[in-house]
């Protein structure tokens, strides 16, 4: 019986998979994504860490710890004006929607990853 499901799937989330096939089947090599994630996640960190300081900035601002410098919040609040607006509810929905289909990929994934596991021991025994 045909299935109602159509599976979807952004270039990251193919290359996510395609390295957990890889590291299957190719173990001794080194992946292209293992880099780009390490760069992904030290450029979070410091994106992270700088935030950090702009709101404790802010915050000794508000309790009237530090006199505000002009420039300094003009700058601030540029940066905040090009962030993107999202609703609580648009962000809740969209959060929810994205944590299922990362839930999906690893799924996908590890479905993939015992195929390969089985179809090696296939091969090795001939079956």
């Amino acid at each position: 019986r045909p299935s109602q499901y159509r599976i979807e799937t952004l270039e990251d989330e193919r290359i996510a998979v395609d390295h957990v096939t890889h590291a299957v089947v190719d173990s001794d090599k080194s992946s292209q994504l293992t880099p780009h994630l390490e760069n992904l996640h030290s450029s979070i960190s410091l994106l992270t860490q700088r935030t950090s300081i702009i709101l404790q900035y802010l915050q000794k601002v508000e309790s009237g710890e530090v006199q505000p410098d002009p420039a300094l919040m003009r700058q601030i609040g540029s940066v905040c004006d090009a962030l993107p607006t999202i609703s609580s509810g648009n962000l809740q929905q969209s959060f929810e929607l994205e944590c299922s289909d990362t839930l999906l990929v690893g799924l996908l994934a590890s479905i993939t990853s015992g195929c390969a596991t089985a179809n090696g021991v296939i091969d090795k025994y001939n079956v």
